[in-house]
């Protein structure tokens, strides 16, 4: 009877086991939270109020929980995070030999130039970049966000550009360059995406030098870091060049003059070397003299006649002039006492 009725509606012993099981465990879980729910009820009413009250978290309580948290955090963080030693910050709007010039002499300002074995510089592959290099003897890595930042907006296909940005990472320079021209030559009819590729293969080959990342190239030979350094990866100039300056003087709508720009830049530049009280210290102490503060006293003859006259040639300063308010108003006696 049994076996006749499950080929009936084409059930299986199996499938007929699963579906008990799983209302069993329903019935099971619903019995649990009634019983638990009479323990709380239970719990509520025989507890020790003197000792378990009932009460909701003050502001206060609130805030030193997220306060203690916070800390623990901050902590943790603290162990895991690497810190810049000795950052400074420099900025320029001139031409690159300008640029260089500032480079060199904050670089004198903290080291031995002539103890300096290896000097790197990361930057985007703008050609006064390259040529501050080329004068300085420096070894250029391309900063890793602009090589990324090319292949993104170059490369359609998401995961063909994942595919590059990781074969150049790992420095397969030429396996990234196959992907693009094998692109190139799928995408032949297409010109705007024939455009960006070749674009991305000449960005790529003509900064192949600095694509590869400084500590693994052989042409670079890194001294022993002191005690408590470590050689970490350049991060990215973005990074630096938004929380120094670009927050400050880019997004609220202002202008600015070539002039008003590359001052404001250069004490932002100051700030984040954490030198700027240093140098206003220097600058006014330096820059003001003394005659510019005596007062300058000037006789001036002025016949008793022309005391009362107006002069001739002189910018009056014109002010409207009018009686004391409420002056003409009838008072009560309450309010004159």
């Amino acid at each position: 009877m049994y076996k006749l009725s499950l080929n009936e509606n084409k059930a299986k012993f199996k499938d007929l086991e699963r579906i008990i099981y799983e209302f069993v465990c329903r019935q099971a879980c619903e019995m649990i939270i009634e019983i638990l729910k009479e323990l709380d009820e239970k719990l509520m009413k025989e507890r020790d109020k003197k000792k378990y009250r009932n009460q909701s978290i003050s502001h206060t309580e609130a805030w030193n929980i997220v306060q203690t948290v916070g800390e623990k955090i901050a902590k943790k963080e603290k162990k895991d995070r690497y810190i810049v030693k000795n950052k400074k910050a420099y900025a320029s709007f001139g031409g690159s030999k300008d640029f260089g010039e500032i480079r060199e002499a904050k670089i004198a300002k903290e080291y031995k130039v002539d103890k300096i074995q290896t000097k790197i510089v990361n930057g985007d592959g703008a050609g006064r970049i390259k040529e501050i290099v080329r004068e300085d003897n420096s070894h250029f890595q391309l900063d890793i966000f602009h090589r990324n930042q090319a292949v993104i907006r170059n490369v359609e296909d998401k995961s063909k550009a994942k595919k590059i940005i990781k074969k150049l990472s790992n420095g397969k320079i030429d396996e990234g360059l196959k992907i693009i021209t094998e692109l190139m030559i799928e995408n032949n009819e297409n010109e705007d995406s024939m455009k960006k590729l070749e674009s991305l293969y000449n960005y790529i080959v003509n900064n192949r030098e600095g694509i590869v990342v400084y500590k693994v190239r052989p042409d670079i030979n890194m001294p022993e870091p002191p005690k408590g350094i470590k050689y970490r990866n350049l991060g990215t100039m973005e990074h630096n060049i938004c929380d120094i300056l670009a927050r400050r003087m880019k997004g609220n709508k202002t202008s600015w003059s070539k002039k008003g720009a590359s001052n404001l830049a250069k004490i932002l530049a100051e700030k984040a070397s954490k030198e700027l009280t240093y140098t206003i210290n220097i600058l006014l102490n330096k820059g003001i003299k003394k005659e510019k503060l005596d007062e300058i006293i000037e006789d001036i003859v002025l016949p008793a006649s022309n005391i009362n006259k107006k002069p001739k040639k002189s910018n009056i300063y014109k002010h409207k002039r009018s009686s004391i308010p409420f002056i003409t108003v009838q008072l009560q006696m309450a309010e004159k006492l």
